[in-house]
């Protein structure tokens, strides 16, 4: 069986927005991308800041993201 790498695990950032819980509870990441056979050069978080047009933020979770040739960026 083929071993995934997981592109987050140096970041250990929240999935969701931690703002929302309720006060003094602990931020942990619940989302997990596991890569294997291709390289990942770099690794980011999105919808992190409110969407365009003061609408407010497009979910309450943050998407996990890797540019790779696989998939077209």
């Amino acid at each position: 069986m083929a071993r995934g790498r997981n592109p987050f695990a140096c970041t250990d950032r929240p999935t969701y927005r931690a703002e929302y819980l309720p006060a003094g509870r602990p931020a942990n990441r619940i989302d997990y991308l596991l890569v294997s056979g291709h390289p990942v050069t770099s690794a980011d978080l999105i919808l992190a800041e409110p969407a365009h047009g003061g609408i407010g933020f497009l979910s309450d979770h943050l998407a996990l993201w890797i540019p790779s040739s696989r998939w077209g960026s």
